[in-house]
């Protein structure tokens, strides 16, 4: 006999008890047998899925207003798997950078510009966020202001 279990939350402990039968009238089934299973549990790593949607970007001229800003992911979700726990940070890496402050992205409502030493808290969820440029390559550490 074997054991398993498909939750990514199990209890501590489950107790198995075995009886087996003969099917006789008389005294049909064995005292119960006991056995203990301790469950180790384990952190699962948290999951990402999105789909990046490889947007084309159109500057404005000279003189003229910026185009509006344009989706780079779409149908992103991320999941804890194990229930109770939430997303501490999340780290975005941007390479190709040419234009400075000039270059932005907006996450959780607020717009942050990707030059190294940017700090700041997110409007709408309070994440702290900041922006390092080793080279030419953006690392944006968004996580929880605890």
């Amino acid at each position: 006999m074997t054991y398993v279990n498909s939750s990514d939350d199990p209890s501590a402990t489950r107790t198995i008890n075995f009886v087996v039968s003969d099917g006789s009238s008389a005294n049909p089934t064995s005292a119960a047998f006991a056995t203990t299973v301790n469950i180790t549990a384990v952190n699962d790593a948290p999951t990402l899925t999105s789909t990046p949607a490889n947007p084309t970007f159109t500057e404005g001229g000279p003189g003229t207003v910026q185009t509006a800003p344009v989706n780079v992911f779409g149908s992103t979700t991320i999941n804890t798997i194990e229930a109770g726990q939430t997303i501490t940070s999340l780290t975005l890496t941007a390479s190709g950078l040419l234009n400075g402050p000039n270059d932005v992205v907006v996450i959780d409502g607020t717009v942050i510009n990707i030059s190294s030493g940017a700090t700041g808290t997110t409007a709408t969820n309070g994440m702290s966020y900041s922006v390092n440029i080793p080279g030419s390559v953006a690392i944006n550490g968004v996580g929880d202001n605890d």
